[in-house]
């Protein structure tokens, strides 16, 4: 009798089997981790336009309605809008392949918001409210990162959050809430 070495056909599916369990685990945990990397670019860029309208407001008494108004740089150059509220609020949109950053302001409310317009979690994003608290969200806190899904289009130009409510506010950030929570 020969003694060969090699592996059986049994250990072979079981090794096959562990390697699927473990990247069945491992791929949530691996786009979350992704997801969270590219809001870092989100969460820089409406922390840097949250402080030139604070700046913009010291000196002026106002907040600025437009980009221009501000001592800073948008580097993204599209127009794509992620929550569309044209029909009663002003805007000022730069976007790129991912985000949409968005100034707006109703009435005397002001906020900027960034938002995906693009991948798995379009629809999704971030808003910054500035010295306003919107009438049907009194304990909404101001001048605070918060977590939002978007389901609204306006005229349909928005884009529309079509996972299920939480998908990312709460499994991604681990925000507490529903759609328009604070985060850490």
């Amino acid at each position: 009798m020969k003694n060969t070495k090699a592996f059986t056909l049994i250990e072979l599916l079981v090794v096959v089997l562990i390697i699927g369990i473990l990247a069945a685990v491992a791929l949530p945990q691996y786009q979350k981790a992704v997801e969270k990397s590219k809001a870092a670019q989100a969460f820089a860029m409406i922390r840097t336009v949250a402080a030139a309208q604070e700046a913009y407001h010291l000196a002026n008494g106002t907040y600025a309605k437009t980009f221009d108004e501000l001592a800073v740089d948008i580097p993204w150059t599209g127009s794509q809008i992620w929550i569309d509220g044209s029909s009663h609020w002003g805007w000022d949109v730069a976007s790129n392949n991912d985000w949409s950053l968005q100034l707006y302001y109703e009435g005397n409310g002001y906020g900027i918001s960034v938002g995906r317009i693009s991948g798995p979690y379009a629809g999704a994003g971030f808003v910054y409210m500035l010295g306003h608290v919107y009438s049907d969200q009194t304990s909404t806190p101001l001048n605070k990162i918060l977590c939002h899904e978007s389901y609204y289009t306006g005229n349909g130009s928005g884009v529309v959050f079509n996972k299920t409510a939480g998908d990312y506010c709460k499994k991604i950030f681990k925000a507490p809430g529903n759609y328009l929570s604070p985060l850490p």
